[in-house]
């Protein structure tokens, strides 16, 4: 159990905002944004941002990187001190856009993407050779589909759901008596968000978004809100 929980908690780091910028701009336009992060779990919280843009609404491309602490009790490790640093670079392209009403707006995609971060002072015992085992990094990638409902609320406020899913497979490396080696692992990942987007000036926009994710290597929930601006051109 132990050795779950600690995989949960590498995997967890990972789970981002769902910044996709092109999802807040009128159709066939470009732009740039930036975002701010903060997340929580029991086990962890931290906070990030990222920068993304979009062309012509079509390819999205978004860089994000966040910075947590772990909880000593909640993740079962032997230490208060561990922390870790994760970035995470994703593509997304929007295969499908459609005004299904004029109030609402339907959207789906494909995405795939890269991911790694590194740990300082992430150890625990071993429960069967009883030494410490040091988790030192995670590289792994992710593919994976995401639909987007908006609901125009007024001429300037939207109200807008969406949901991702994506397979996500990695190595995290540990280190025991200074010998390093890799562990696989595969899982799939879920976000549920809902954002609220207030236009502004030409084709600008200020999003707020909060996030909920759930993984398959255990039952732990993890939840983030954003702040951005995005830029349209």
């Amino acid at each position: 159990m132990k050795k779950i929980v600690i995989v949960a908690l590498i995997v967890c780091t990972g789970l981002t905002a769902q910044a996709q910028i092109s999802n807040y701009l009128a159709p066939g336009k470009s732009g740039l944004g930036i975002q701010a992060i903060g997340e929580l779990s029991s086990r962890f919280n931290g906070f990030g941002g990222g920068i993304g843009g979009t062309y012509k609404g079509k390819i999205d491309v978004n860089l994000l990187y966040t910075s947590d602490n772990y909880n000593k009790e909640g993740s079962e490790l032997v230490t208060d001190k561990a922390h870790g640093n994760y970035l995470e670079g994703k593509v997304t392209w929007w295969l499908f856009r459609n005004q299904v009403t004029p109030g609402i707006e339907a959207r789906f995609g494909v995405l795939a993407g890269f991911e790694s971060a590194f740990y300082k002072d992430f150890k625990y015992l071993n429960p069967t050779s009883r030494k410490i085992i040091d988790y030192t990094k995670y590289m792994g990638g992710m593919a994976g589909l995401q639909a987007v409902v908006g609901f125009n609320l007024s001429e300037k406020w939207i109200l807008q759901p969406s949901f991702m899913a994506y397979l996500d497979i990695g190595n995290d490396f540990e280190s025991e008596e200074g010998i390093e080696s890799p562990v696989g692992y595969t899982g799939v990942i879920s976000n549920f968000c809902v954002s609220l987007i207030r236009r502004v000036g030409e084709g600008n926009a200020f999003v707020i978004s909060a996030n909920n994710f759930f993984q398959t290597y255990d039952s732990t929930l993890f939840y983030n809100l954003t702040a951005g601006y995005i830029f349209s051109f």
